[in-house]
C-alpha cells in the first residue's frame, strides 16, 4: 500500500530491467526472442522472490524451480502471455501455497490483491440494514481505504449505537488494508489491546508505517515486528458492549481474515460459518522483466498468542455451519424465530454463488 493502512496496495520498488540480446536468422528470430524474453522474466522473478518473499527459504525454493524450468525449456513453447503467467503461477503454488503470490499479465499490476484476482471496483458496504429494532447488519466486501466507505461505516455504527447485536457479514470480503478496521474497532472495543501481529522481512521496504495502531516491538532476527492495536474512543451508546457476530466463508480473504482473527482472538465476537480462505501474507506488486508484474508477499500476519498465521489453513469459526446458514444462525442466537431468521437471511444475505468456498486446503486441514 501507499499508506500505512493500505497494506495490500503497496507497489514496491522495482529492480532494474534486463537487456536482451537476440540472435538468429529470419526463420528463428521470433522463437529465439520469445525464449530469451521468457527466460528473462523467469530470472527476474526468481531474483525478486529470493530477495523479497516473506519466508527466505521458500523464496529460494521458488527461485530454484523457476531456474530449473527455464533451463529445461518448459515454458518455451507457450506464446500466449496469459497461459504463461498461469503456468508459472501454478508451478509456484505447487512448490508452496501462498494465498496472494501470482505472476500477472503485462499491464495488469494489481490495484489490490485478492485470491480472486485484482479488485478493480470497490464495494466496501454491500448491504446494511436494521433487521430488527435491536439487530444491525452490515455486509462488507473489501477494505480499500476509501474515505466515503470509511465515513459510511462510521455512520452505520453511529446510527446503530444502541443496537444490542451487530452482525458483520464478511462472507464476500475480498481483502484490502486496515483503514476501515482502524475506523471501526475503537468504536466497538471496550479496552485497549493487541489485535494481531505483523512481521515484515527486514531487508525490504515495508508496506507498514509505525503509528497509533501499528506499534513496532522486538522480534526475531531478519524481521521487523509490529502489533496492530486498538485504543477505544469515548463510548457511543451501546456499541462497546453490544453482542457481535462475524460471518465467515471460504471466500473471506486477506484483510477480511485479518478482521476475523482480530475479533476471534480478542473474544470480541462469535465467528459463525466456515473456515476462511487462507491468504495471510501481505506485500505488494513489483514489475518483472518482459512487462509482467508479480504480487509478492513480504510479510505475514499472525496470532501473537500462538505465533501461527493463517495462510493456507484459514481461520476456523467458533460455530461451524453451512455458509448459507450463517446469518440465520446468528439471528436465531440473537432471539429471532428460525422461520423469521431464514426470511431475513434470504432477503439481506448474499446469493449462494458469492459465498461458495474457494479455499484450497482440504477440510481435514484445521484453521487456526
Amino acid at each position: 500500500m501507499a499508506s500505512r493502512a493500505k497494506v495490500a496496495l503497496l507497489l514496491l520498488a522495482a529492480t532494474g530491467g534486463l537487456a536482451l540480446a537476440i540472435a538468429g536468422g529470419p526463420n528463428g528470430s521470433q522463437a529465439a526472442a520469445a525464449t530469451v524474453s521468457r527466460n528473462a522474466t523467469l530470472e527476474d522473478l526468481a531474483k525478486q522472490l529470493t530477495d523479497r518473499f516473506v519466508d527466505p527459504a521458500v523464496g529460494q525454493k521458488y527461485a530454484a524451480m523457476l531456474r530449473a524450468n527455464a533451463a529445461s525449456g518448459k515454458y518455451a513453447a507457450i506464446g500466449d502471455d496469459a497461459a504463461f503467467a498461469k503456468a508459472v503461477t501454478d508451478d509456484l503454488q505447487a512448490v508452496h501455497f501462498d494465498g496472494h503470490l501470482k505472476l500477472l499479465l503485462p499491464g495488469k499490476a494489481p490495484a489490490t490483491p485478492s485470491p480472486r484476482g485484482p479488485i478493480e471496483e470497490s464495494q466496501t458496504i454491500e448491504a446494511a440494514a436494521h433487521l430488527t429494532p435491536d439487530i444491525a447488519y452490515i455486509r462488507l466486501g473489501d477494505f480499500l481505504g476509501r474515505e466515503d466507505a470509511i465515513a459510511g461505516i462510521r455512520k452505520f455504527l453511529t446510527d446503530n449505537a444502541n443496537a444490542k447485536t451487530i452482525i458483520f457479514d464478511m462472507r464476500t470480503h475480498r481483502g484490502g488494508g486496515i483503514d476501515e478496521m482502524d475506523a471501526m474497532f475503537p468504536m466497538i472495543f471496550e479496552k485497549a489491546q493487541v489485535l494481531v501481529g505483523m512481521d515484515t522481512r527486514s531487508n525490504v521496504e515495508s508496506p507498514l508505517e509505525d503509528g497509533p495502531t501499528l506499534r513496532r516491538v522486538s522480534g526475531p532476527d531478519g524481521v521487523v515486528r509490529r502489533e496492530h492495536r486498538v485504543t477505544p474512543t469515548a463510548p457511543l451508546g451501546n456499541l462497546q458492549k453490544a453482542k457481535i457476530y462475524v460471518l465467515a466463508s471460504g471466500r473471506t480473504a486477506s484483510a477480511g481474515e485479518h478482521f476475523v482473527l482480530s475479533m476471534k482472538r480478542t473474544h470480541r465476537a462469535t465467528i459463525i460459518g466456515e473456515t476462511t480462505f487462507g491468504a495471510g501474507n501481505f506485500g505488494g506488486g513489483v514489475p518483472v522483466a518482459g512487462g509482467f508484474s508479480a504480487w509478492i508477499p513480504v510479510g505475514r500476519t499472525f496470532d501473537p498468542d500462538t505465533n501461527k498465521g493463517w495462510d493456507y489453513v484459514g481461520i476456523a469459526p467458533h460455530v461451524a455451519v453451512p455458509v448459507a446458514d450463517a446469518l440465520t444462525e446468528a439471528l436465531v442466537r440473537s432471539g429471532v424465530a428460525r422461520d423469521e431468521a431464514q426470511k431475513l437471511s434470504a432477503q439481506h444475505g448474499p446469493p449462494a454463488d458469492r459465498i461458495s468456498s474457494l479455499r484450497k486446503a482440504p477440510a481435514s486441514v484445521a484453521g487456526i
